[in-house]
């Protein structure tokens, strides 16, 4: 039962009735619980060492049971991977890190203490904790530390240090995620798509020495299916990252740019371009499938237009919060646009509701494994292009974009 419990609230629950703010601090708690009950674990088995009587002739027990442990693990690992090896792809090295990764701790000690009085406990409580001891210092130590990406090509580990960051925010482990690699140049080219993918953000952005020398660097972005030409948080984060640290040695650590677009000082980045500004309208009749919404609940500011100032979008205004709250993506509508508008990022949809400059908006790119994201530069970037050049003069928004509307419409 508890089981089943902790899979609905965990699972569906975080997914649909949690906003993405709410996730963070859930999962912040449990974790600082794992790390207090682990340290309590720890400390009885520590106690548990006084009671236990060892001997030396248990010693070749104990080296058994950690070449056996090993087998067991690589076995547990490589059968799966190898039988879904034709349906989806795997990193290369999966299977050796993933049985040196298979650390052994608490639950391993617990077991064996469990066990009833008999002849065999001190053997098998000794192996155990032999097990767990080289578990802990030989393959916890010999496992890439956090902050670098280890990654075989040719047979020799590429090791770079990475960094994360999150953009469009104001609290820690909010906002939207990025990935940054601040020097990417020792990065297999055929490896930069699935590593964006094993970080599962919207994007992950690459840095290498800049091609024209009167640019900073050469930014690559990656979405977890396909690199793109620009977007909004990676430019933003990955600038006002930059422009605080410098990227290589003897730059100036006050501004970056990146093909003259950006410019980032201490406290503020600014982004301009001079990408030609298009639009052109889908129809709001598969717009309105996709988002699952009735047609007359959009407004009549303008059609659902696809536009794009290097990324494209399709926007659409709603006529109330309670509407955009509501919406449900259907994954089929999204297949029919994407087949019928290629030109766009898999029909992605910002749909947004506006109260004078106050703007409140969802992206759903589901195609692009992105269900939702919590914040879209380029996209609002696009929708004030847009409203600028429908009222034929500067605009000003403030725009909330994250997933809180759907747990608000669960909880009402």
């Amino acid at each position: 039962m508890a089981v089943c419990a902790g899979l609905l609230i965990g699972d569906i629950g975080a997914k649909h009735g949690m906003s993405a703010q709410t996730r963070e601090y859930v999962d912040a708690f449990w974790k600082m619980v794992d790390e207090i009950l682990n340290a309590v674990l720890f400390l009885l088995i520590g106690l548990e060492v006084f009671a236990v009587a060892f001997d030396a002739s248990y010693l070749l027990a104990g080296v058994m049971a950690i070449a056996l442990a090993l087998v067991a693990r690589l076995a547990a690992v490589a059968v799966p991977v190898l039988t879904l090896k034709p349906f989806r792809e795997f990193s290369k090295g999966v299977v050796p890190i993933m049985t040196w990764g298979g650390l052994k701790g608490g639950i391993s000690v617990a077991l064996a203490l469990s066990l009833p009085e008999s002849e065999w406990k001190p053997l098998i409580l000794s192996a155990t904790y032999i097990v767990v001891v080289f578990s802990i210092i030989v393959q916890g130590l010999t496992v890439a530390p956090p902050g670098q990406a280890r990654w075989a090509h040719t047979g020799v580990d590429v090791v770079t240090d990475y960094l994360v960051y999150d953009v469009f925010t104001e609290t820690p482990f909010g906002g939207n995620q990025l990935a940054v690699f601040p020097d990417a140049r020792a990065l297999p080219e055929d490896r930069l798509q699935a590593i964006t993918r094993e970080f599962n953000f919207s994007e992950v952005t690459f840095v290498y020495p800049p091609e024209n020398p009167a640019h900073t660097a050469k930014l690559r972005i990656f979405t977890p299916t396909v690199e793109v030409p620009f977007a909004g948080h990676p430019t933003i984060g990955h600038g006002r990252r930059a422009g605080g640290v410098g990227l290589w040695p003897g730059d100036d650590p006050r501004t970056w740019r990146r093909a003259d677009c950006l410019s980032c000082h201490a406290r503020e980045c600014t982004v301009t371009t001079k990408r030609r500004w298009r639009y052109w309208p889908p129809g709001d009749r598969l717009v309105a499938r996709a988002l699952a919404v009735r047609r007359f609940y959009l407004t009549q500011t303008h059609v659902p237009v696809m536009a794009s100032l290097g990324l494209a979008f399709t926007l659409t205004e709603l006529d109330c919060r309670d509407t955009l709250a509501a919406l449900a993506p259907d994954r089929g509508a999204f297949l029919e646009g994407a087949a019928a508008h290629p030109a766009g990022l898999d029909f992605a949809q910002f749909a947004y509701v506006r109260e004078g400059d106050i703007v409140q908006a969802r992206m759903f790119a589901p195609l692009d494994n992105i269900p939702e994201d919590p914040a879209t530069g380029s996209a609002c970037a696009t929708l004030g292009a847009l409203l600028a050049e429908i009222e034929a003069q500067d605009v000003t928004l403030r725009i909330h974009q994250a997933t809180q509307w759907v747990a608000r419409r669960l909880l009402v």
